[in-house]
């Protein structure tokens, strides 16, 4: 079966598993946010404009005003495919996700050809599959990243430098339209930049720098319309912060937050439940495997550079946003905040396991990832909702 072929099946099932979630969630997976990102794509449908309730819970009379607080992105994105296809923002922003999805399995092939299944089968973990279950932004943000790693390894490996330059530059502006934390990753390459300079690698630095320069002008412009419709560069109305934390709560946020992301195969977040322990042991079963196995793998691409720069970009985001966490205290760490984080690493880390030459015909490590993965999908569909639904309960 060629590798084509297994992640289209992939995807398929994916996306039935979502289609499942989403019909047996009470919410739909529709949260507040959900809510605000709808309301402003049907406001714009009407030909209201890019405007937003100003606060929530919301009805027909609230007040409403320009966009800034969040990027306009994600709900011009619904808006668009909405009106397009005739279908209601509801399950217009549930197929953008699953568009979306399937340009991140697009992406993969073209990244890592015939090794694209295994960081592919990274999507069928609990995190990934609550992100495009839910109508949020951060589904369509992880494809602009990781457009953003694709087009900037091409570029620092000297590969259709001009076609890349453009993807990058298309990347780089959209995420920071479908998030404002997409700004992070200006810092990266701005890093990435210096040291290309500090190395001597003047024409590779030389294109880095048109290309950023370019983006940040266009998203000046942007930002200029945010100042001048809202008030603000990030929107006029100020964002609401709880009270300062302490140290050994916000640690304790943060070690949860990132426990929550390493372990795969989970049915919500992790407690001491006879089921996390479950899946706990199978997953240290599975990584103790690999490396029992580790004499069969080419650990070479793990050390390279284009590895190297992207697990850089994904340990890169966690500091700056553990540093903007500790700062302006939001959101709890979850997979909303970390998933920048740890998409890069694991899809670097599973897109370059390969095989030496002499094992090229054993696919026993593949094979032990893919169904570990696959274990984590089946876990993660709505399984009492499928059993009613088959008239076997």
């Amino acid at each position: 079966m060629t590798t084509r072929i297994q992640l289209l099946i992939l995807y398929i099932l994916v996306c039935c598993t979502l289609a499942l979630r989403i019909k047996a969630e009470s919410t739909s997976y529709m949260s507040p946010d959900s809510q605000f990102y709808t309301k402003t794509a049907t406001n714009f449908i009407e030909g209201h404009g890019l405007v937003t309730p100003n606060y929530y819970p919301f009805d027909e009379n609230t007040p409403e005003s320009y966009t800034a607080i969040w990027p306009p992105g994600y709900p011009f994105l619904i808006a668009t495919f909405s009106y397009l296809s005739g279908f209601n923002v509801f399950i217009s922003s549930k197929i953008v996700n699953a568009i979306f999805l399937g340009l991140i399995f697009i992406l993969l092939y073209y990244w890592y050809g015939p090794n694209s299944f295994l960081p592919a089968c990274y999507f069928c973990s609990f995190s990934k599959l609550e992100l495009f279950s839910y109508t949020w932004s951060e589904g369509v943000f992880l494809f602009f990243l990781l457009l953003i790693l694709f087009s900037a390894e091409k570029i620092l490996l000297s590969k259709s430098t001009l076609t890349n330059s453009f993807l990058l530059i298309i990347a780089l502006v959209s995420l920071v339209l479908l998030r404002y934390a997409g700004l992070i990753f200006f810092f990266y390459l701005a890093i990435v930049l210096i040291i290309l300079i500090a190395s001597n690698k003047y024409d590779i630095a030389k294109l880095l720098f048109i290309i950023i320069s370019i983006s940040g002008i266009l998203l000046s412009c942007f930002f200029l319309i945010n100042y001048f419709l809202s008030g603000g560069f990030f929107g006029k109305e100020p964002r609401i912060f709880p009270e300062n934390e302490s140290w050994i709560f916000f640690f304790n946020l943060l070690f949860n937050g990132i426990i929550n992301e390493l372990f795969i195969t989970r049915n919500f977040y992790w407690t001491w439940d006879w089921m996390f322990v479950v899946t706990l042991a199978v997953q240290i079963l599975v990584c103790f495997y690999i490396i029992t196995k580790r004499k069969q793998l080419n650990l070479k691409s793990l050390k390279g550079i284009n590895n190297q720069f992207i697990i850089s970009a994904g340990l890169f985001y966690l500091v700056f946003i553990i540093i903007l966490r500790k700062l302006s205290p939001f959101d709890a760490f979850d997979y909303r905040i970390l998933a920048p984080f740890s998409t890069p690493i694991f899809i670097s880390l599973l897109g370059n396991l390969r095989l030496k030459e002499n094992y090229s015909k054993r696919y026993d490590i593949k094979l032990v990832l893919s169904s570990f993965f696959i274990l984590s999908l089946i876990l993660n569909l709505p399984k009492t909702f499928v059993l009613k639904w088959i008239g076997i309960i």
